[in-house]
């Protein structure tokens, strides 16, 4: 096998997989550009640095005029309709925002440098002004 190619099985069969797209098929970042905003959200977003995020990636954007019920409502719809489950005991929610942990899609694979972690999506959401959302979103493994 080339050097860099992935082998992936997919119902008994092996099919070769070029770098590339391996690659781009586990980058956070180009991930989670692609997630669904709300209404109100910019169209493109770019990825940052996020030092305790997986690959140190994550989006930053503000939302608005949203309230952060109205954000974790659309969140908790679109990502469940992706396969994302939410993690209930980790959700927090109030006026001043929310915080929102998911199990990724089955299929979705993105695999933790720690064998006894998981990687799962967060969405957070922090109210700046009455009607303005700073959302940030990242995979972290826990």
């Amino acid at each position: 096998m080339a050097l860099g190619w992935v082998a992936v099985s997919v119902l008994g069969s092996v099919w070769l997989i070029p770098p590339a797209i391996a690659q781009a098929a586990t980058n956070a970042a180009a991930i989670l550009s692609q997630l669904p905003r709300p209404t109100g959200s910019p169209k493109a977003v770019q990825s940052m640095f996020a030092a305790n995020a997986y690959q140190q990636q994550s989006i930053n954007f503000q939302s608005k005029p949203q309230k952060p019920a109205a954000v974790l409502a659309f969140y908790r719809q679109a990502l469940s309709q992706k396969g994302y489950r939410e993690r209930t005991i980790n959700t927090v929610s109030g006026n001043w925002g929310f915080n929102l942990v998911l199990d990724l899609p089955s299929s979705l694979q993105l695999a933790a440098k720690a064998p006894e972690k998981t990687v799962v999506l967060v969405v957070q959401g922090t109210a700046l002004g009455p009607d303005t959302l700073n959302v940030n979103a990242r995979f972290e493994e826990i």
